[in-house]
């Protein structure tokens, strides 16, 4: 016997040895991940991103109005009709966090009781960063999203059950679209076609798509990007986060941010190797995952520059290859049960950070304009995104730079120089020549100018962001602005606000 073959005895005796440990401390493993899980959500503070979709979904009027403001948004409608939903039964307050549980849960209980992975597997996907904490913490479209991927998965043998939820899955997102159309591929190659679920499917992304139909006037929050050699690099190296999905320096979750620069730098290749074993001897498996990696390279290289959760649903990807190669028999190849490894390893490293660090200030940051008396003075966010979570639960409205109206969510239609500070200071300068006294709320710090006097400074957290109160000449009278809403017909996000 030689020396691999040794080791890859030893290697497989350890791994039985876990399987054994763990099928017989399985229902204690299961009630401890939901329990992680749920403690999780419930003390989540939601940033910008999760309030605008709720504030969307809530404020619009009426149905026509709520497609309207996603033509600023240029997502589809499901997420915020799920929201809207929602908020009609518990409330909006409580509508984000019932939304991880209502999506979560069930997910991890595909995950640990119904997947045909060992259990060591089934652990460390439900550990992992992506399914724990970034699609499940983090209450957006994703969260809907991983929900019916792995909806499909648990329902794969039955004729039409799966079909409603690949249907939907356009409904979410461009790119879980993409994902349907791979899970309708995977439907063809086993002859499991449902006409009436394909038609529902052809039916939901037309309208998905007259959805997302942009505004004339809309303007992306990140600018675009050209093919330029740099932003080639840019989006080659996002991809390494999916093979080691930890966010920031070993020490400090950075949130938004990649693993640390050497490993940003080079994991990118090594998730290459792990997905070309993953589809070895199935063509159809490895086409749609190269395809999908090609085509998030091509859509952040020329049009958007994708961030992390939009790569970490190429993992995703991963997981129903995985799910089919062992739902057929195969056992986990050793490279790619190093992938879940590393990622049920960044899972428990984020969810430490989760559960001792806070994620977001915006309600420390309401409760103390609540205390100290501000809530009735005129606000201006800079840029115009920063006050989101403070408008959401005080329902002050800020008004929106060089727009002459106020805003409690964002609409995307601003000059991206208005975001810059080559746009808003000149502006700011103005105001402050014409105008009492007003407030300034921003996550960028503003100097050099004399009439503006800090207030208080809040350092950043898991979310990574500084934010700051300004007063503008504080020894004037108070500005009193009759500013007209930049959203007409907006209603408030609740009957009372939640601070």
């Amino acid at each position: 016997m030689n020396t691999a073959t040794i080791k890859a005895s030893a290697a497989r005796a350890s791994f039985d040895t876990l399987e054994a440990m763990l099928t017989r401390a399985w229902p204690v493993v299961v009630a401890s991940i939901f329990a992680l899980q749920t403690a999780l959500i419930l003390i989540h503070q939601p940033f910008a991103d999760e309030w605008q979709a709720l504030q969307i979904a809530v404020q619009s009027p009426d149905i026509p109005a709520l497609f309207a403001n996603l033509r600023y948004e240029t997502h589809p409608p499901a997420w915020y009709l799920l929201l809207r939903a929602l908020a009609a039964v518990v409330g909006p307050y409580n509508a984000l966090p019932a939304a991880g549980l209502l999506l979560a849960l069930p997910v991890q209980a595909i995950i640990l009781l119904r997947s045909p992975w060992p259990h060591w597997a089934r652990l460390a996907v439900a550990l992992s960063a992506p399914i724990l904490f970034e699609f499940s913490v983090v209450a957006r479209g994703h969260t809907l999203g991983m929900a019916l991927i792995f909806a499909a998965l648990a329902t794969w043998e039955r004729k039409t059950i799966p079909w409603f939820a690949i249907a939907v899955l356009p409904a979410v997102d461009f790119l879980y679209g993409v994902v349907s159309l791979a899970l309708i591929a995977f439907r063809f190659a086993e002859r499991r076609i449902w006409l009436p679920g394909l038609g529902a499917w052809l039916a939901i992304s037309l309208i998905a798509a007259w959805s997302i139909i942009p505004a004339p006037d809309y303007v992306p929050v990140y600018g675009e990007t050209d093919g330029r050699f740099v932003h080639l690099v840019l989006a080659l190296l996002r991809f390494s986060v999916v093979y080691l999905p930890i966010q920031g320096k070993f020490d400090a979750l950075d949130w938004g941010a990649g693993p640390p620069e050497l490993l940003m730098r080079t994991l990118w290749s090594v998730l290459v190797l792990t997905m070309a074993v993953l589809a070895r001897g199935r063509r159809l498996e490895g086409a749609v995952m190269f395809g999908i990696m090609a085509l998030m390279f091509a859509f952040s290289a020329w049009l958007y520059p994708l961030q992390n959760r939009h790569v970490f649903l190429l993992g995703t990807v991963m997981l129903v290859v995985l799910w089919r190669r062992s739902a057929a028999g195969e056992p986990v190849h050793p490279v790619v049960g190093l992938w879940l490894a590393f990622g049920a390893f960044a899972g428990l490293w984020t969810a430490w950070f989760g559960l001792t660090h806070t994620f977001e200030r915006s309600r420390e940051i309401a409760q103390y304009i609540r205390a100290e008396g501000l809530a009735d003075e005129h606000w201006v966010a800079v840029p115009d995104m920063a006050g989101q979570g403070i408008s959401a639960l005080t329902q002050v409205p800020f008004e929106k730079p060089g727009g002459g109206c106020m805003q409690s969510y964002v609409r995307w239609d601003a000059p991206l120089v208005m975001r810059r500070p080559e746009g808003y200071m000149p502006w700011l300068r103005e105001q402050m020549r014409e105008r009492g006294r007003f407030y300034i709320f921003s996550n960028i710090a503003i100097e050099g100018l004399p009439a503006v006097q800090p207030v208080k400074s809040w350092a950043p957290v898991l979310e990574a962001k500084e934010y700051h109160i300004y007063v503008v000449n504080p020894d004037a009278a108070p500005a009193r602005l009759a500013l007209p809403d930049c959203v007409p017909g907006t209603r408030p996000l609740a009957g009372t606000p939640a601070i």
